[in-house]
């Protein structure tokens, strides 16, 4: 997969207590651990892949009119360096 198609999800909460079929909860902390296998997977580190994900999600979002809204009050997403 490019670069620039690259994002990362955890479905959701609950998914980890289903895969791990015990009572543990995830939580949004967990896309760490997605991360770090990505950045393995990739020969990368972790710092990279959040930079490079962050960018493709906010040029997916950057047209969204909701984001418009919102998007004086953050740095624009195009401008990230992920080299």
């Amino acid at each position: 997969m490019p670069d620039r198609l690259l994002l990362t999800e955890t479905d959701n909460p609950g998914a980890l207590k289903w895969l791990n079929k015990n009572d543990e909860i995830g939580m949004p902390t967990a896309i760490q651990n997605v991360v770090e296998a990505v950045a393995e997977l990739r020969n990368s580190t972790p710092e990279r892949i959040e930079r490079l994900v962050e960018a493709n999600f906010g040029r997916m979002i950057e047209d969204d009119q909701w984001w418009t809204t919102f998007a004086g009050c953050c740095h624009r997403w195009t401008d990230l360096n992920v080299a």
